[in-house]
């Protein structure tokens, strides 16, 4: 039999917080999507409690190579 890698994944929630100025929470809230999107050292941390319930899922499957 062949041995292979599997990449199992399964969803969660990460969170990230900006301080923005705005005039009102519709703008603040505009404002961050915009601005997460575009900072690359945001702080993420996984949410507590995040993991969906959803079921697992594979995303890839790759085949080992022998040893020669």
């Amino acid at each position: 039999m062949r041995k292979y890698t599997v990449l199992v994944t399964r969803d969660v929630t990460q969170s990230a917080v900006l301080t923005i100025e705005a005039a009102d929470e519709e703008t603040a809230e505009s404002a961050a999507l915009k601005a997460a999107k575009k900072q690359r050292n945001l702080s993420w941390e996984t949410d507590d409690g995040s993991i969906h319930p959803g079921e697992e899922y594979v995303t890839d499957v790759e085949p080992i190579e022998a040893s020669q």
